[in-house]
C-alpha cells in the first residue's frame, strides 16, 4: 500500500526492551508527522484525520483509546518476527509514550504513567510454553479453521512496590468473517472473539471479553483488555503496514 517498512532490531529486542536507547534510532519518525496530527494520549479531545492528512502520512498509523481517554494516534516504530512469539510491533506517540502489540495482543506499555493517564502500571511481558492461537489467525487470515482455540501464560505487572502476577487462560468462543470500514478503505476481515480469564496469583480474577480483526496478515482493528491493571485498549488502523500484504 506504499507504506514505508518500518525499522527493524533483532529478535532480541523486544526480549531486551530498552526502550530509551532504542526509540533514538526510529524517534524522529514520530516527530516528522507531529506538524501534521498531534500523536499524544493526554490530549483535550479525540484526534480525527482528514483524507488530506492521511495521505500525507508515510508510515502505519493506528488509533488508540484508552479506557475512554480521548483517542490518540500512534505510529509504528519497531516490528519484529519472532520464531517463538510470532508478530511482534511498538506504536509510539510524543516520541517515548509506548504501546507494545503482540500478534495484534497488547502486552505492555512505557512511559503512559501520568496524571492524565488511565494507565497506572506496566505489563513486563507475557510468558507460554504455547504459541497465542492469535498467531495462527494473524498469518492464516483467509483460511483459520486449524487454528488452536484455547492458551494459557502468565503476565507480569511491575508496581511501585511489587510485581504482580496473572495467570492467563484464552478460549476462542468465535471465528467469523466481517467487512469492516476502515478510515481509508473497507476490507475483508477475520474476526476472532476470546473470552480470557484472568487470575491473579494472590487471590481474585476477572473475564475479560477481547475482539480482534485481522487482514492481510496483521491487526486492522480490536477491542481488548489484558489485566486490571492496564486499561481497556481499542484500536483501528489508518494506514497499513507496508510490505505484508
Amino acid at each position: 500500500m506504499g507504506i514505508a517498512f518500518p525499522c527493524k532490531r533483532s529478535k532480541r529486542f523486544f526480549a531486551l526492551l530498552i526502550v530509551s536507547g532504542l526509540l533514538s534510532a526510529c524517534g524522529s519518525r514520530v516527530s516528522s508527522v507531529a506538524d501534521t496530527v498531534k500523536f499524544a494520549f493526554s490530549g483535550p479531545q479525540d484526534v480525527t484525520l482528514t483524507a488530506s492528512q492521511i495521505n500525507q502520512l508515510n508510515y502505519a498509523t493506528t488509533y488508540a483509546t484508552l479506557s475512554g481517554q480521548p483517542r490518540a494516534a500512534i505510529v509504528l516504530t519497531f516490528i519484529d518476527h519472532s520464531a517463538a512469539y510470532g508478530q511482534q510491533t511498538q506504536w509510539a506517540a510524543q516520541d517515548d509514550e509506548i504501546i507494545l502489540l503482540r500478534n495484534g495482543r497488547l502486552y505492555g506499555t512505557r512511559n503512559l504513567r501520568d496524571e492524565f493517564s488511565a494507565v497506572k502500571y506496566d505489563v513486563l511481558g507475557i510468558e507460554s510454553a504455547q504459541t497465542d492461537p492469535l498467531n495462527c489467525y494473524l498469518r492464516s487470515a483467509q483460511a483459520p479453521q486449524n487454528c488452536a482455540k484455547s492458551w494459557q501464560a502468565m503476565a507480569t505487572v511491575t508496581s511501585d512496590f511489587r510485581d504482580i502476577r496473572y495467570d492467563l487462560t484464552s478460549q476462542i468462543s468465535e471465528v467469523s468473517h466481517e467487512s469492516v470500514a476502515l478510515s481509508n478503505a473497507t476490507l475483508d476481515a477475520v474476526k476472532v472473539t476470546e473470552t480470557l480469564t484472568v487470575k491473579a496469583q494472590h487471590g481474585g480474577s476477572h473475564k475479560y471479553k477481547n475482539t480482534y480483526w485481522f487482514a492481510h496478515h496483521q491487526l486492522i482493528k480490536s477491542d481488548q483488555q489484558l489485566v486490571p491493571e492496564l486499561p481497556r485498549l481499542t484500536t483501528e488502523s489508518i494506514k497499513m503496514i507496508g510490505g505484508l500484504e
